[in-house]
């Protein structure tokens, strides 16, 4: 093919003014060349069109709501909505919306949500709840220690978290995922409350696509309508041990174990999780 283009411009001669010559190698390199840069053309063309909101290529949207629901469940009766759960009288029952309202779905949605309290219950099935979704605490404390007590002794540390990492893989347009938390503002003896920082403040990130190309969305926003809510979580009271938490995300948040006196956090844990049982206490006299 080559070599026939080249017999081809080879023979041509100026003909009328015309360097017919250096016309078809022009020609040939324009092509060549249109060829090699068409996908970056495209890429800046998309992402034009995305700068400047064009239609279709507009930023989806996100919405994401915290309401706190109505509960009507007597004090230490068994919830069969939450596993079993005995309720008591300081639980509240909090439902998080995470909705898709643009016309084009969102991939890797991932939410980190700080609640007005501790989690006692993540409830991700039953009744109003969609599936779909992922919820965990967002730092997860590491115990360098056997927590299997030996025999005349108890393990009596309860961690509770209080800021939530929420993970959807793929959010369709106009859809809605659910998730509820029992949260308590109480806490007791032991408790190991982590990621404590009861502020309205959330952040969220999603991918979306246009023309093939990933563009990524990264926000940060207030919970509305829950003010008191979160102050009065702003003092977990009874405190006996606090640290410092610093996740990679360089967001500074905190731990304490509750009611424990101790000389260092880990000593503290295990003085929680070696407890002696009443029996074992009474031997030892």
């Amino acid at each position: 093919m080559s070599d026939l283009l080249s017999e081809i411009i080879a023979k041509l001669r100026p003909e009328d003014g015309l360097d017919w010559h250096g016309f078809i190698v022009g020609a040939v390199v324009a092509m060549v060349i249109a060829v090699l840069f068409q996908p970056y053309l495209a890429t800046a063309a998309t992402n034009l069109k995305v700068s400047v909101g064009a239609p279709g290529y507009q930023e989806p949207n996100v919405d994401v709501s915290v309401n706190e629901m109505p509960v009507i469940y007597p004090e230490n009766v068994s919830v069969d909505d939450f596993d079993g759960l005995k309720w008591k009288e300081d639980y509240s029952l909090y439902r998080v919306q995470i909705e898709n309202t643009a016309d084009k779905p969102v991939e890797d949605v991932e939410l980190s949500l700080r609640l007005p309290g501790c989690s006692i219950y993540t409830n991700l099935e039953g009744p109003g709840i969609t599936e779909g979704m992922d919820s965990d605490n967002y730092i997860q404390p590491r115990i360098t220690f056997d927590l299997e007590p030996p025999d005349g002794y108890e393990n009596r540390l309860s961690t509770l978290g209080c800021t939530k990492q929420i993970e959807i893989s793929n959010l369709p347009s106009n859809e809605v995922r659910t998730v509820e938390y029992v949260v308590t503002r109480e806490f007791s003896r032991c408790d190991f409350i982590s990621g404590y920082k009861p502020t309205p403040e959330y952040n969220l990130t999603y991918q979306w696509t246009a023309d093939s190309e990933e563009y990524g969305v990264e926000l940060s926003d207030r919970v509305s309508g829950l003010d008191d809510d979160y102050e009065s979580a702003r003092s977990p009271g009874g405190v006996g041990i606090q640290t410092t938490l610093y996740p990679s995300n360089g967001e500074v948040s905190y731990a304490y174990l509750v009611n424990v006196s101790a000389p260092s956090l880990e000593e503290g844990m295990k003085k929680c999780v070696y407890t002696p049982t009443s029996s074992n206490i009474t031997a030892s006299r």
